[in-house]
């Protein structure tokens, strides 16, 4: 029983002191990197991850101890490059969507080094869409049907470690896009009854202290 109250107080001790220590934090920076990107179509299309781009800016905002909010305004490639029956044909979409992500950010860690993870929704704008490649002649249903829906929306996932030094603070993320919404229209008569963004995207960001 003695144990069992003193490893209780050391904890309430240990958790008081680090409150105690902790004062609210903004930070402001900028993110880059690249991603990997499908579409989810139902009647299934025979494709590749597509590389893209990624980069914006970050704001977060550490309210608590471990716990905190992390809001992007990002510059995102998506897309498919699909495998076509004919292999002298080839056929990619990239599309170019600038995207708001409201993030829960969670850290282990006090000092130098830290383990964090994100998590929360995010909204997206298609800016434009090209397709690439020497598909003449293709009947794929997909293949020059334009994008019906501009809004993209989803929720979004990542963990990865940051270092901070005198000169600012290091970020490394890998993280992942689950698509809530279909870029193609799903009605019955349509030739796809899902048509979503699924990415992932590996960032790498410089955040200062305001």
């Amino acid at each position: 029983m003695r144990l069992f109250l003193y490893i209780v107080f050391a904890i309430i001790a240990t958790t008081t002191v680090q409150s105690q220590k902790f004062h609210p934090e903004t930070l402001f920076g900028v993110n880059g990197g690249a991603t990997f990107s499908k579409i989810d179509f139902i009647p299934t299309v025979s494709q590749s991850r597509l590389m893209g781009l990624n980069g914006g800016i970050t704001v977060q905002y550490i309210s608590e101890t471990n716990v905190g909010l992390q809001v992007e305004l990002n510059l995102s490639q998506r897309g498919w490059k699909e495998s076509m029956n004919d292999p002298t044909q080839s056929y990619s979409r990239r599309l170019t969507y600038i995207e708001l992500p409201f993030l829960t950010h969670i850290y282990f860690g006090q000092q130098t080094f830290r383990y964090f993870v994100n998590l929360g929704p995010k909204i997206a704008y298609l800016l434009n869409e090209k397709e690439s490649g020497d598909y003449s002649g293709a009947t794929n249903a997909e293949i020059g049907l334009k994008t019906n829906h501009p809004i993209d929306y989803g929720i979004c996932g990542g963990t990865g470690f940051e270092l901070r030094t005198k000169l600012g603070i290091f970020v490394i993320e890998g993280r992942y896009s689950f698509g809530l919404s279909d870029i193609f229209y799903n009605s019955k008569i349509d030739p796809f009854s899902r048509s979503s963004n699924q990415d992932f995207a590996v960032n790498l960001s410089y955040l200062v202290k305001l």
